[in-house]
């Protein structure tokens, strides 16, 4: 079974790196008072994440921001009365990568921040935070460096990396930073 997954991984790879060459990304600062859309990935099979991750979505929905939460689960069957977007093994392709009908619109969405919570390297999900067209991409420490715009430690845990992640949007300014040619 490793053998196939070692296919599939490469396969998934080559087709991404594909994608990503054939995209052209308007990225831009972003002040986080300013922001008015913040996407948000998640992965629904780890339930320890979910409660703070609910608190960090009410808190931001507070300050006015429209905000879209898009989980996934690696089950056949997903969870039921889920709190947010669930797609699962269902609607994604033998690549691992999410089927038109999930993809389509979450990625003609011009986000101003996406935030992917899925520190495992969940495929679908490192896709669609990959080929977002967000203005600024947020995830966790990972080898892939061109698909986020910050990384944030996470082996502290879910609520040391949103208490990181609020200082350092809280600390963005728009005037001081440039935007890096992608």
């Amino acid at each position: 079974m490793s053998f196939l997954n070692d296919i599939r991984a490469y396969w998934y790879n080559y087709f991404l790196q594909k994608a990503l060459q054939q995209k052209s990304f308007k990225r831009k600062p972003i002040d986080y008072k300013d922001a008015q859309t913040i996407a948000i990935l998640l992965n629904a099979d780890k339930p320890s994440d979910l409660a703070s991750i609910q608190s960090f979505v009410k808190k931001l929905e507070k300050t006015g921001k429209t905000i879209h939460v898009l989980s996934y689960s690696d089950q056949k069957l997903p969870p039921k009365d889920f709190p947010f977007d669930l797609f699962s093994k269902k609607e994604i392709d033998l690549l691992c990568r999410p089927k038109p009908i999930i993809s389509t619109s979450f990625l003609d969405t011009p986000y101003d921040i996406l935030i992917n919570f899925s520190f495992d390297n969940c495929m679908p999900l490192t896709y669609l935070a990959a080929l977002s067209k967000a203005h600024l991409r947020i995830g966790g420490v990972s080898e892939n460096l061109s698909y986020y715009d910050l990384m944030i430690d996470e082996q502290k845990g879910i609520d040391a990396f949103i208490k990181q992640l609020e200082y350092f949007l809280n600390k963005m300014k728009n005037e001081r930073y440039e935007t890096a040619a992608v």
